[in-house]
């Protein structure tokens, strides 16, 4: 027979799968709940001595079960476990985004993943700027700042086409930084804006009904249009002029027009252009 009693000691962990709806949960609130759920059912059931009833009845152990069960605190072993559903704690979520569709088009990357959405790169992201050009391209800028992020810290610079105003702009959020650097930012470009290097580029190609000079000179800042200071011919003059704004030396006005061609002085224009009139096309270029 037993000589001496023993306290036994037992530990459980419990896992529970979460199945959350479309629109997400909150899993670490779920955690709280059912953690303190089961702590108070365990203490009720210590408290009446029906816990002890039960271990005795179901163990044949009656006779050998005597003194107190005791609840230890085990709050920072509690865990909960989703599997493959929705909402997982893992800490392996904590660098995947998904979309949060809703009144706020937003990325999260806390619990709540809707079950849809995991295991597939078709939602998921792995970084909030990723998950907002995918899901929210046509507010990007929105999107991260409406998610948390650093907006300012995000974009790349490069040109693309404005269609409201015809004009280049570029893929950065307008800050006071970014007006001290000398940027044009128009708001981080989406996945299928078409993106240059350069203004003179995007202009060329994006408007070319419009003046490459012309558009460039009003797409960089600080958005002076002062012209290429080359000439071109004005027929309605019948000589060259500069491309310049009106009221400067020899200046016959921005050339607007993408098909002027420009030339480095009056000489070579008047050549090309009003040839018939020889040197007196030169002159009359020239005169103030």
């Amino acid at each position: 027979r037993m000589l001496a009693s023993e306290i036994l000691s037992f530990g459980f962990n419990f896992s529970l799968n979460v199945v959350c709806p479309d629109s997400g949960c909150n899993v670490d609130s779920i955690t709280s709940a059912m953690e303190e759920t089961v702590s108070q059912v365990l203490t009720t059931s210590i408290a009446n001595n029906e816990l002890l009833s039960q271990v005795g009845d179901e163990t044949n152990a009656v006779e050998l079960l005597s003194g107190e069960i005791t609840l230890e605190d085990a709050h920072n072993d509690c865990s909960m476990s989703s599997g493959s559903a929705a909402g997982s704690g893992n800490e392996s979520e904590s660098s995947i985004w998904y979309p949060v569709w809703g009144s706020e088009n937003k990325c999260s990357d806390g619990p709540g993943m809707p079950l849809y959405m995991q295991d597939t790169s078709h939602y998921t992201a792995d970084s909030l700027e990723s998950c907002c050009k995918k899901h929210f391209d046509w507010d990007i800028t929105g999107c991260i700042v409406g998610s948390g992020g650093a907006a300012s810290n995000s974009g790349t610079n490069v040109w693309y086409i404005d269609w409201e105003s015809f004009r280049c702009m570029q893929s950065c959020i307008a800050s006071s930084e970014s007006e001290a650097q000398g940027l044009n930012c128009g708001g981080l470009a989406a996945p299928h804006f078409k993106t240059f290097s350069t203004a003179e580029i995007c202009c060329s190609t994006m408007v070319p009904w419009i003046s490459t000079s012309l558009c460039t000179a009003e797409s960089v800042p600080p958005f002076v249009v002062e012209g290429t200071g080359k000439f071109y011919v004005s027929y309605e003059n019948i000589k060259c002029v500069k491309d310049c704004p009106v009221g400067g030396d020899l200046c016959g006005g921005i050339a607007r027009e993408p098909h002027l061609t420009l030339y480095e002085d009056a000489s070579t224009c008047c050549a090309q252009k009003l040839w018939w009139l020889g040197n007196d096309c030169v002159s009359k270029s020239l005169e103030e």
